[in-house]
């Protein structure tokens, strides 16, 4: 249990959720792709997925940010 306890506090929550929405945003997107390759693909849905990607890659930039979960240096 120590050592699961030193690897949790090495971990950073902010970076963690980050992952996590990634994940979820990939996992959304990826069924967007599903949907798209059985039917036909409507210009609102391409804007839809493009901003919900657009919007994930900025929040993951925001985690990476210098100071971040971790105190400035």
């Amino acid at each position: 249990m120590p050592s699961l306890s030193r690897a949790l506090r090495r971990w950073q929550a902010v970076r963690v959720a980050a992952v996590s929405l990634a994940i979820t945003t990939l996992v959304v997107l990826a069924a967007y792709v599903v949907a798209v390759v059985d039917s036909r693909a409507t210009l609102g849905g391409v804007l839809a997925a493009a901003s919900l990607l657009a919007f994930s890659v900025t929040g993951l930039l925001y985690a990476w940010r210098l100071g971040a979960g971790w105190p400035a240096d």
